[in-house]
């Protein structure tokens, strides 16, 4: 079976046991569990080996990471001075931060738990 036709295939069987598809009530309660075996398994083809997963793990944990700066809650003035952003903005941002901060967190950990012998592993043990 050819890359592209395994990858079609595991994206049927993904849209296959999604809860609002699949009517069978046993595979409805194990539905999390087979669907993140099966986006794992994609996600593993779609990479092609273990060191190009982990670096794409690696990769989403610094895009998160990045936007994990309380600069955003400034703004800078013509005349090159700042000031804070309005309070609707700063809850907005915040919300923002949370999530990139969870999500860096995240991507950082699958690195660090799947791939300990990876060359981004100390890099996400200190980032984490």
């Amino acid at each position: 079976m050819k890359r592209e036709e395994y990858i079609r295939q595991l994206k049927k069987l993904i849209k296959k046991y999604h809860p609002d598809l699949c009517k069978d009530e046993y595979l409805e309660k194990i539905f999390n569990e087979i669907t993140i075996k099966l986006i794992h398994k994609l996600n593993q083809v779609r990479a092609g080996n273990d060191r190009d997963q982990s670096y794409q793990y690696y990769k989403m944990g610094i895009k998160y990471y990045r936007n994990i700066h309380p600069n955003q809650f400034y703004k800078r003035n013509t005349d090159k001075t700042f000031e804070p952003k309005e309070y609707e903005e700063q809850l907005s941002i915040l919300n923002r931060i949370f999530i990139s901060f969870n999500s860096a967190e995240y991507y950082f950990s699958k690195v660090i738990t799947e791939y300990p012998q990876s060359e981004w592993a100390n890099d996400a043990k200190e980032k984490k």
